[in-house]
This record gives C-alpha cells, sequence and structure tokens, in this order.
C-alpha cells in the first residue's frame, strides 16, 4: 500500500534521508550542507592559487587562476542565499577576504 504525500505535507515533515541518523529537520540540514558547500569552495580556490603560485606551465597557471576566481564569484553570490549563523558568516567572510587577498597577488582586478 502506497501513501501519498502532498508537497505540503513533506515539507513540514521530518526528511529520512537513507542512511542518515541525523535528527534534525531538513531546512537545517539543508542551512548546514549549504553553508559547507561555501566553505569548501573557498578552501578548494586557495588549493588553486597553490597551484598557481607553484607552477611553470602557463597553461595550466592560467586555468588555476580562472577556476579559483570563478570559485570566489561564486561563494560571493550564494553567500547571500545561505542562512548563516554568525560564527559561520565571520569565518567565510576571513577567508573570503585572504583568498581575495590571494587573488589580488595573482594579478586579479575586481
Amino acid at each position: 500500500m502506497t501513501t501519498v504525500v502532498s508537497k505540503k505535507q513533506r515539507r513540514r515533515a521530518r526528511v529520512d534521508t537513507p542512511g542518515s541518523d541525523d535528527p534534525k529537520p531538513f531546512p537545517e540540514r539543508l542551512y548546514r550542507a549549504g553553508t559547507d558547500f561555501l566553505k569548501i569552495d573557498v578552501e578548494t580556490a586557495l588549493t588553486f592559487l597553490t597551484v598557481v603560485r607553484s607552477t611553470q606551465d602557463e597553461a595550466r597557471r592560467t586555468r588555476n587562476l580562472r577556476a579559483a576566481r570563478r570559485a570566489y564569484d561564486t561563494v560571493v553570490r550564494l553567500k547571500q542565499k545561505v542562512t548563516l549563523t554568525d560564527n559561520d558568516e565571520q569565518s567565510l567572510t576571513s577567508r573570503l577576504q585572504v583568498l581575495r587577498s590571494e587573488l589580488e597577488g595573482c594579478g586579479e582586478v575586481f
């Protein structure tokens, strides 16, 4: 027997993801995932810049610099759409400042 659940009921209900023991409601998990994504994207961009500074291959340097800048622009844009705690906001803003400074050091203009 299949139970039909409306969209409204799904939004209000806790969503149990297979394999997940997380008892938090779905919206809270979604916000956490968004925050984690932004933090990881900033760290990935900083890794790209490490490659930029260490490589002699101009094509690789250009490709990684472009990827780092794209990550910066993406995080700045999506940051406005994700609900962040005060600590997450402060942490992300700090890392974005580091990323922007590093990008400027590699010749990027804002």
